[in-house]
């Protein structure tokens, strides 16, 4: 059966145009004429979003993508991790092979783009750039999917406002980090299935066919399985049939049934695969930025960021890659921002309910928004963040489709046709160019960690994490530069770390990561005793007897600096400190031979011959293969007269290959050496 929109239900509303409007369609767009035809439209948005995503490709992977590709156990297996990929939790290929505990609330259950990341694995291995060429992919897909979906159901009588949306939505720079960070796989998938739900729902309801209403439970199912978030369909459907097929209430409810019971399926399976994380236990302020914040400061700072995702959308600038504790202040209710975000959302929710009663378009679009948007705002569960780019993906919909239906609206209120062409052109043309530049720069910046964090660090003074990183990246810039003179300017990098390193420190001291790499600083400053104390600080927040593995690197590291520092102080005949750097070596890694070499050497130019032999030979232990030792003891069994301890010493370096032994032999023992 066929069905159709019912126009005589909306006759009273002034607004328009609406989803049962009365208009007749548009015939003269305002757009110029080549941009008429839907496949005009629709190689022109593809056109643009590949200008202005294809810079991507050539990046590389940043922030989580190595947690769920080269880190994840189960895509490094390719096809043969699938199972795994959809029996288990989304982070329990990467806590399984890093045997750590998921501190995320709720779990999470999102096997299909893990699922894509192992097939890509299977194809090509550890890719970045074919992974980013996906993305790029998926985001042409679900522009095109949207156009359809617009030009075809929602705005069929005014596809001037359709290609307008699709055109938004295209060329927003919010979207950069759900197509530039490979690990969004997710959000691009989510969204793309639920605007195919859309499509089959809507034709199956058209035209009555049930292989449409498989489709779309397949969609929604899949959907589901991309992320949570497609979980709103649940709601969303049924407005959309109250809206544009003038459905009633009731029917609305009865025709998503079949949506209800994938849904239940779905929670059912997710509930069997996912255990809850409902203690406590290992939260930090990482995965719970409201650690601190009393009750009430975190609701406020809640709704403060509401508006905050309202200003960034509209505003899209600067763009960050984390909003992590300290980015975002706790607020309360004293702050004029909250109540701000309360009249701004209350007033939305208000307005969108009675257009929504009214089968209004912009009724659709608000509450599209304020749905995804509750998803992601912390109000009705934890997301273990404060807020991201990547989140508001989907309620950009809703804002892409509310701000072309104005902007269609005050175009029309223009009566001339052409003016309102050069209108058009004056506002679109700018536009796209000023969003093509922030959007292909931002994409540029996403190149890889590196390039990512050092710039946004200038726009975050008060983020622990990326001062943390940018930090240690200042100290890698450092290493790399090791092969040049310790100029001025290289020691200069030094500072730059520490000085993002503090300011992370500053602003939360309960994270181990900072303490050591500002340890790592000093360690090259060769200020030890620094280094000691920021590493017992490191200690008391990482203990060394949980993490063996981790501070034995370490100790390694410093014994080594201290044997280092004692070996500088040797030369410079400062014998007292040489000693105390020594001892401090050895009593931090007692296993590392060449300091009890280097000690032994100091004690026998201090005439202590016999506390000298008991270090060579500790070292000889440790190390046996050392020709230094066997030649340096051999000397000091000389100054106490044990000639034949002296030549057993020197014989065994020559056997090493010590072409010093050789002279010293021929020296003191002739010629033959005997």
């Amino acid at each position: 059966m066929e069905h159709k929109f019912d126009h005589s239900r909306n006759k009273k509303i002034k607004i328009s145009p609406t989803a049962g409007n009365s208009q007749k369609p548009v015939q003269n767009s305002i757009f110029p004429r080549f941009l008429m035809p839907f496949r005009n439209q629709l190689l022109f948005l593809v056109i643009l979003g590949a200008a202005f995503y294809g810079n991507t490709i050539g990046n590389e992977y940043a922030i989580d993508d190595t947690i769920v590709i080269q880190k994840n156990e189960f895509v490094q297996h390719g096809l043969n991790g699938i199972v795994d990929i959809f029996t288990k939790d989304s982070f329990a290929g990467y806590l399984h092979k890093y045997s750590e505990k998921n501190q995320l609330s709720g779990g999470r259950y999102r096997p299909l783009s893990l699922a894509t990341f192992a097939i890509e694995q299977q194809l090509s291995g550890d890719s970045p750039h074919m992974s980013h060429f996906f993305n790029v992919v998926l985001f042409l897909c679900t522009v095109i999917a949207l156009l359809y979906l617009f030009h075809n159901f929602i705005f069929k009588e005014f596809q001037d406002i359709a290609f307008l949306a699709v055109l938004l939505f295209t060329i927003h720079p919010i979207h950069t980090e759900v197509v530039a960070n490979i690990k969004s796989r997710d959000e691009l998938l989510s969204l793309l299935f639920i605007i195919l739900t859309f499509i089959f729902a809507f034709q199956w309801k058209m035209k009555g066919k049930n292989i449409r209403l498989a489709g779309s439970i397949l969609c929604f199912f899949l959907a589901l399985l991309s992320k949570e978030w497609g979980i709103l369909l649940i709601i969303l459907l049924p407005v959309s049939f109250y809206v544009f097929f003038n459905d009633g209430i009731k029917k609305s409810i009865l025709t998503s049934i079949p949506f209800w019971m994938t849904a239940l399926v779905f929670l059912l399976i997710r509930f069997s695969i996912v255990q809850s994380q409902t203690s406590g236990e290992g939260l930090t302020i990482i995965n719970n930025p409201y650690l601190f914040a009393t009750p009430v400061q975190a609701f406020a700072t809640k709704l403060y960021i509401l508006l905050k995702y309202l200003y960034l959308i509209i505003i899209p600038y600067p763009l960050l890659c984390d909003y992590s504790y300290k980015t975002i202040p706790y607020v309360g209710f004293e702050n004029l921002q909250v109540w701000v975000a309360i009249v701004v959302y209350s007033g939305m929710t208000i307005f969108g309910i009675i257009l929504l009663i009214r089968r209004h378009l912009l009724g659709f679009a608000i509450i599209f928004y304020l749905s995804f948007l509750a998803m992601v705002s912390n109000l009705f569960f934890d997301l273990g963040a404060t807020m991201s780019e990547r989140l508001i993906y989907h309620s950009s919909v809703g804002f892409c489709i509310a701000v072309a239906w104005l902007l269609h609206y005050l175009l029309r209120k223009i009566k001339n046709r052409k003016t309102q062409s050069s209108l058009a052109l004056i506002i679109f043309f700018p536009v796209i160019i000023i969003t093509g530049f922030i959007t292909i720069q931002r994409n540029s910046e996403w190149k890889n960690n590196k390039t990512l964090y050092l710039h946004d660090v200038k726009y975050l003074p008060r983020n622990m994490m990326v001062n943390e990183i940018a930090g240690k990246f200042y100290i890698d810039f450092f290493e790399e530069n090791k092969n040049k003179s310790d100029s001025l300017s290289r020691y200069n990098l030094l500072d730059t770390a520490t000085i993002y390193l503090t300011r992370s420190v500053n602003d939360y001291a309960g994270y181990y990561n900072p303490y050591v790499n500002l340890g790592i600083a000093d360690l090259y400053r060769k200020k030890l005793e620094n280094t000691q104390y920021y590493w017992h600080l490191a200690d008391s927040l990482f203990p060394r007897k949980l993490h063996i593995d981790f501070w034995k690197i370490l100790d390694t590291t410093l014994a080594r600096g201290y044997n280092d520092r004692g070996f500088a102080f040797y030369n410079q005949k400062r014998y007292a400190e040489s000693m105390n750097d020594y001892n401090n070596s050895i009593r931090i890694d007692p296993l590392f031979g060449g300091t009890y070499n280097n000690r032994g050497v100091l004690k026998a130019v201090m005439n202590e011959y016999r506390e000298a032999l008991t270090d060579f030979d500790k070292s000889i232990e440790l190390n046996p293969e050392s020709v230094d030792v066997y030649r340096n003891r051999g000397m000091t069994r000389l100054l106490l007269k044990d000639l034949k301890g002296a030549h057993e010493d020197w014989s065994k370096a020559v056997s090493l290959g010590d072409g010093i032994s050789v002279k010293l032999l021929e020296q003191y023992f002739g010629p033959t050496g005997k």
